[in-house]
């Protein structure tokens, strides 16, 4: 009996102790995948309210070039997570090809983290994607070309 007891006690902590559901962990998951522009995944990460914005994303992404999708895969790193409290955090990270630092709230709810972005947060978010001079092409539909 005692041994059947320790067994269970040992899966359960081994599986909850393993799982890395801490604010900067989420924060990362959620800023790969929407980088690889899998909204899909992101939402697992995310407040129900950034999932609907998330979706927005989504129907907008096939008009989005590979090349686009390509350079943001690995265009952010992790800089640092400050906790406000118990249900709170902000994630600071930093966007390759950028002056500034970006912040991401991330809130505790029904004791998972979760990414967090108001509508006016996303609309004033940079979306700073590094462009390059071989990737643009000249107006030929501008007179005078």
């Amino acid at each position: 009996m005692f041994r059947k007891y320790f067994s269970v006690c040992f899966l359960v902590l081994l599986f909850t102790g393993c799982s890395k559901d801490n604010p900067k962990d989420v924060a990362q998951k959620f800023l790969s995948a929407s980088a690889r522009m899998d909204y899909a995944e992101a939402k697992k990460y995310a407040t129900p309210s950034t999932a609907k914005l998330l979706d927005m994303l989504s129907a907008a992404s096939d008009l989005t070039p590979d090349s686009v999708k390509k350079r943001m895969e690995a265009s952010f790193e992790i800089v640092k997570e400050y906790k406000r409290s118990d249900t709170l955090a902000i994630v600071l990270y930093h966007l390759k090809n950028s002056d500034t630092d970006q912040t991401l709230n991330v809130v505790k709810r029904d004791g998972k983290w979760l990414v967090n972005v108001s509508k006016e947060e996303f609309n004033s978010k940079e979306l700073d994607v590094p462009v390059e001079e071989e990737d643009m092409e000249p107006d030929t539909t501008a007179k005078g070309v």
